[in-house]
């Protein structure tokens, strides 16, 4: 057990006492397995946003971002830069000796909270220069309008970036897109669409969930072989593509949106579109030289076009979460993944994959089977919100990408009630139901277990990207509820697994030492809660061919 990853809890702490931040690193530290980021002041909800935003810096490494809601009476969002070889230090404190990233300061005026943040887009590079881009969203923005802002990326940046008052900046920096109308939410979800229109340059997705009348829609702007030059005012200047709820129904279309890649094999990428309050996934084709500029998804929505994935559920959030979860096996096709945690009769996560033709509508909860999909469930609890947060990336570095699946209320041990279970890709397809109390057997995936992974719906707290530059995927989590409302985040670095390892089940953040620690020294009982698994300390010291399992017992045979 001595080569078991440590999973430390990190609090993210953004109390910052100048505008200048700091992170001091070096290319030493080799064989680093986790790092920790403390936190924000006491209703910051730090965390409840995590992204990894491609490489905004230009030093060939992804970079991460953390939003918090409230910092100080303002809002705010971090950047942390990637670092070859991992960190000089095992603790990244955010505060006014933080300088290798740098904060963004949303426009908070008074009172008025934009949601600065609370969407953001993964990796994008809208304007085609080789730098990706961030882009964030202030979704309550004038009698919730909302707007969106997209910031360039630039190699060496340095200096912390402020969104002015009248909530512009320079635009040499970048640019703004405001909302279409007062009351659109315009920006509550943000995504890079990938290639939409099949021009070679990243386009991007905006969801904007109360657009409109009946309520709902999205937005595609098209990228360009330059920088934009102007702010867009969707008002008076239509977006490429305008995407329309079905008529009739307010959907809250746009809730969730995704740029998931492939999943038809025409070459070009599609995108993902959540409608909640109609129980409803909408996925839409990209098209090359695409003539209509608007387009409803509703019942006359032609199979070229697009498809709908529905739920007859009417309580599991059905179409509030979804995502890419990258090619899980290997064959050149995007796949993706779908949440559904609050009924009990659909609750699970839904992997479906990508296929060389043209989809079929269908009916999730009896049809995902045969339509080449399957379930994530958890026979270890009844009550557990399997799929409140999915992801995707390839965590072990085999070459195929891995599932990320969040879950809250699953009690581990008395004080555990949440889990995220990663569940290795493999060229050989999964054909029934994954269940994580059962089949998470040898070398097929780990599970990660903590107090404050019991987040409520914050379904942007989960993500992956390679910070180390080792070409595995790191995993990115966000716990804006912990330490009150603080929030937490946690990052653990990705590792490649051999058979024969066992299975891996990480505890941390326990608050009381369990019963089996009962007995233990105090700084045994502390190694055992925070560095769950580790042999050289822990109080419990499983003998070989054994594991250590979520109970704290040593338990099975490798």
């Amino acid at each position: 057990m001595k080569d078991l990853i440590v999973f430390l809890a990190f609090t993210l702490c953004l109390c910052l006492a100048t505008t200048t931040s700091d992170i001091s690193t070096d290319d030493s530290n080799t064989d680093q397995k986790w790092v920790t980021i403390k936190g924000t002041p006491v209703g910051s909800y730090g965390g409840r946003t995590v992204s990894n935003i491609g490489d905004f810096n230009g030093d060939g490494i992804d970079d991460m971002l953390v939003n918090a809601a409230n910092y100080l009476n303002g809002e705010v969002a971090y950047v942390i830069y990637g670092q070859k070889n991992g960190y000089s230090q095992d603790t990244i404190t955010v505060s006014s000796t933080y300088s290798e990233g740098f904060a963004i300061y949303g426009p908070f005026v008074g009172s008025t909270f934009t949601n600065f943040g609370y969407g953001v887009s993964k990796a994008i590079d809208l304007n085609d220069d080789g730098l990706y881009d961030i882009v964030l969203g202030a979704h309550s923005y004038s009698n919730s309008r909302g707007m969106v802002y997209v910031i360039y990326g630039k190699k060496d940046h340095t200096g912390d970036i402020t969104i002015n008052q009248d909530y512009t900046f320079s635009s040499a920096d970048g640019f703004v897109i405001f909302g279409p109308q007062d009351g659109s939410t315009f920006g509550y979800s943000i995504s890079s669409a990938r290639d939409f229109n099949g021009d070679g340059v990243d386009d991007l997705l905006i969801g904007a969930p109360g657009f409109g009348s009946p309520q709902g829609g999205a937005f595609v702007i098209y990228g360009k072989k330059e920088k934009f030059t102007d702010n867009i005012p969707l008002e008076t200047t239509p977006a490429d593509l305008t995407i329309y709820s079905p008529a009739g129904t307010n959907c809250k279309l746009g809730t969730v949106v995704d740029g998931v890649g492939d999943i038809n094999g025409d070459g070009i990428d599609d995108i993902l579109l959540g409608a909640p309050n109609c129980y409803k996934v909408y996925g839409l084709y990209g098209k090359k030289n695409r003539v209509e500029t608007s387009l409803a998804v509703d019942s006359s929505l032609d199979t070229s076009k697009g498809f709908t994935i529905s739920s007859l559920s009417s309580t599991g959030q059905y179409g509030a979460i979804l995502s890419s979860a990258g090619d899980i096996n290997g064959d050149g096709l995007q796949d993706i993944i779908i949440g559904s945690y609050v009924s009990s009769s659909s609750r699970g996560a839904y992997v479906f994959y990508g296929r060389e033709e043209d989809w079929s509508s269908f009916e999730i909860d009896s049809g995902y089977a045969s339509n080449q999909g399957f379930k994530i469930k958890d026979s270890r609890s009844a009550i557990a919100s399997i799929g409140v947060a999915v992801s995707g990336g390839d965590i072990n570095g085999d070459g195929i990408d891995d599932i990320l699946v969040r879950a809250r209320d699953r009690t581990v041990t008395s004080s555990v009630k949440g889990l995220i279970a990663v569940i290795y890709g493999s060229k050989a397809k999964f054909t029934s139901d994954f269940d994580i109390g059962t089949d998470l057997t040898d070398y097929k995936g780990f599970l990660i277990s903590g107090l404050d992974l019991n987040s409520q719906q914050y379904t942007n707290t989960l993500a992956a990207g390679d910070l180390n530059g080792d070409n595995m995927n790191d995993i990115f989590i966000g716990c804006p509820e912990g330490d009150y409302y603080s929030g937490k985040a946690y990052i653990v670095f990705g590792f490649s697994k051999k058979e024969g390892d066992g299975v891996f089940e990480f505890m941390f953040n326990i608050d009381v030492c369990p019963d089996h620690c009962a007995t233990c020294e105090s700084s045994k009982c502390l190694t055992c809660f925070e560095g769950y698994g580790l042999s050289d300390d822990a109080c419990i010291e499983c003998s070989a061919g054994t594991y250590l399992s979520g109970e704290g017992v040593c338990e099975g045979n490798h």
